[in-house]
């Protein structure tokens, strides 16, 4: 059987199976009824559909002014599918994760190319990142962290796979290549406002990370923002324009003590209950949401994930930081530096602004694979 089965079948065979299983996990799991759902998702599209706007003056309190794009494809579904045919869709959609989570990691694991460690590695990456706790918890549900995290991986992707054009091409091949790759998180950014923490990691990480003289460097950069910022258009242009338009600020009513809209305080609108307290708690925090997830959000879980990756990756960089001149990585060191350094970043936007632990689900997915890279960072030998 293993004579005849090549890595590459098995992987097309998974990315089939796995997204299929999730669809199954969702029936399972059973109906999604959730707080957020009965009091604003479904609102929200049908007051965008019917144009409520005149009539409803937030009605489901702030969440009124999200924006509705983003629950209405769930809405018409819902007015054509049985709930449980939908729940399934959802599922399977959070099972795409694993197929995109499993190209990256085969894009920047250590061992040969097309080999069963390689493959091995990869499946196992991307199957323990989407088995997270708060991962599987929203499985079949409309919360969208789980499938806005599509727009973080693609963008992962895209860059890595860009990577030699993006270094060496010339301008004209590498700029929309940038572009390009900036696309999906932009647009998971437009889509839902708390995906802004990776457009961040992504632009900074890229910029920082991409071996070329500063003028091209400052040019792919300012390309993959161009996308960013184009991605973020088409996925909030309009209500960002509905909002200023209404209530003259773009993202009302957050930030209002900056755009000082009369239609509110001039307050930031942000839950900010886990964002207080001293220093330390802040460079603690990981090992305080492990221990207590009550830190960090409302439910109970256990998972180490986050941690295990955020105490390597400073190490990998020590290690890469103190390696003799000479040695070489088995896997691209730029490019899966770069991936390290959009995490960390996303993750230090992420605890400025929000501290909420589900806004972070995408980076639970991600953190197998950044403890595979950081461990092949520190010590070659301990990742074949």
């Amino acid at each position: 059987m293993m004579r005849t089965l090549s890595p590459q079948i098995l992987v097309r065979l998974l990315w089939l199976a796995i997204p299929a299983a999730f669809g199954g996990l969702a029936l399972v799991l059973g109906m999604d009824a959730n707080w957020d759902l009965r009091n604003y998702h479904y609102y929200n599209a049908w007051a965008f559909l019917t144009d409520r706007y005149g009539q409803d003056i937030a009605v489901a309190q702030i969440p009124s002014f999200y924006n509705p794009l983003l629950d209405v494809p769930y809405f018409l579904l819902a007015q054509m599918l049985p709930a449980r045919v939908l729940a399934v869709l959802l599922g399977i959609l959070h099972g795409l994760n694993f197929c995109v989570l499993a190209a990256l990691a085969d894009a920047l694991l250590p061992g040969p190319a097309r080999s069963w460690r390689r493959a091995g590695l990869s499946l196992l990456a991307a199957g323990a990142g989407v088995c997270g706790a708060v991962a599987l918890s929203e499985v079949g549900t409309v919360f969208y962290d789980n499938l806005l995290s599509l727009g973080l991986f693609a963008a992962l992707l895209g860059i890595v796979r860009f990577w030699p054009a993006l270094v060496a091409a010339p301008l004209p091949r590498a700029l929309p290549r940038a572009i390009l790759a900036g696309l999906p998180v932009g647009l998971a950014f437009g889509l839902k406002q708390t995906s802004v923490i990776y457009a961040v990691g992504v632009w900074t990480a890229l910029l920082v990370t991409l071996p070329v003289p500063p003028v091209r460097r400052l040019a792919v950069a300012f390309a993959c923002g161009l996308g960013i910022c184009l991605g973020l258009a088409a996925g909030g242009g309009y209500w960002m324009a509905h909002l200023w338009s209404a209530y003259a600020n773009p993202l009302f009513p957050m930030f209002n003590q900056l755009f000082r809209s009369p239609w509110g305080l001039a307050d930031s609108y942000r839950d900010t209950q886990y964002l207080d307290g001293p220093l330390w708690r802040r460079l603690l925090y990981p090992v305080l949401f492990a221990i207590d997830s009550r830190q960090a959000g409302e439910i109970v879980f256990r998972d180490f994930r986050v941690l295990a990756a955020f105490l390597l990756i400073p190490l990998a960089g020590l290690a890469a930081a103190c390696r003799r001149t000479g040695k070489t990585m088995p896997f691209p060191p730029r490019p899966a530096a770069f991936v390290m350094v959009a995490a960390s970043v996303s993750y230090l936007a992420w605890l400025d602004l929000f501290a909420v632990y589900r806004y972070i689900t995408a980076l639970e997915m991600l953190s197998p694979l950044l403890v595979l890279l950081a461990i092949a960072a520190i010590d070659c030998r301990l990742v074949p």
